[in-house]
Parts: structure tokens; sequence; C-alpha cells
């Protein structure tokens, strides 16, 4: 398939949102681009015409929706968004537990009046969705039993001794004796 259309700017279907490489895709940038895009249909005398755009929308899809993990933000609908920058994922590794437990309190006292750090369940389940790993995934089941057994037992969301608990057999489980 011929595509001059991507490299020569003078060719009439030419791409004009094809970026340099070393300039890294955007949301935005993919957005404008799919607004750039011609709307011709295919169509039986040019059936081919649109597959080489699909194929690089595809890939600035792809670029642009890794770009949105790596910004990783959480959408709370009661009160907004979490803001700051959010602790990095915990795999278990011992070594990493005190710098995930700094960004950890940083990023909840940045959004200490967000419902999903003021309600204490809320915010358990929400530190939990930043564990993911072989070395945490048990330990993770395992926490959510304890609140699920601790609400059925009549503890309320808002009862800070759940964060308490959490936080100790956390400690007790991850914090690096050695250092």
């Amino acid at each position: 398939m011929d595509r001059t259309f991507l490299t020569q700017p003078q060719h009439p279907n030419h791409i004009f949102y094809k970026q340099e490489a070393s300039v890294p895709l955007t949301i935005t940038a993919v957005t404008t681009a799919l607004q750039q895009l011609p709307t011709r249909p295919n169509t039986p005398d040019h059936p081919t015409a649109m597959e080489g755009q699909q194929e690089e929308i595809n890939i600035a899809t792809g670029q642009a929706q890794q770009e949105a993990q790596r910004i990783n933000v959480i959408t709370n609908t009661s009160n907004g968004a979490l803001k700051g920058n959010p602790p990095p994922i915990f795999d278990g590794d011992r070594n990493k537990t005190r710098k995930f437990l700094l960004s950890w309190h940083l990023w909840a006292s940045v959004n200490r009046n967000n419902d999903a750090i003021k309600n204490y369940l809320s915010r358990i389940v929400t530190m939990l969705s930043y564990m993911d790993g072989v070395c945490v995934d048990a330990w993770k089941e395992e926490q959510l039993d304890k609140l699920n057994e601790e609400r059925d037992d009549g503890t309320l969301e808002t009862d800070e001794g759940l964060w308490d608990r959490f936080i100790e057999r956390f400690n007790n489980a991850f914090t690096n004796q050695n250092c």
C-alpha cells in the first residue's frame, strides 16, 4: 500500500497530526488529530483509503491510553477528582514501604476533604487499590475480608479504628526491619 501521504505534507491525504518521535502524544494531541481526519467513507472505488489512517489512529489511541494510565488520576463522583501526585503502585517490596507510605500520606493530606479519604473504609480500599503484585495480592484479599467482618460486626465506615487497625497491619506486614 502506498503510504506517501504519511510523510509528504503536500499529498492531499497527508495526516497532519503525525508527530515527531521526540514529542510524546497526549490525550489533547490525539483528540486534535482525530478531529483533523478526513471523513471520507470507504467506497468501492476507494476501499483501502482509510486503512493506513486507521492503523495510525489505533497506534495514537493506544499511546493516549498509556499516557492516561501513567497520569493515574482517580475520579470520585461524590466530590471531584483526587488531586496531586498519587503514590506509586506498591508491590510489597519492603525496601519501598517507607517511600510508598510517605507518598500515600502526602497525597491523602492533599485530599483530606475528599470523601474517598475522609471515609475510613473508602480510604483503606483506595490505598489497597495502589497495591498490586504477587507479594501483596493475598494480603489485600485478607484485608478486604477483615473489613467485611468488621462491617458485619457493626463497625461504621467512618470509625477511625478501621484505619488505625489497617495501617498497623500494613506496617507489621511490610515494614523493613533492617532499615
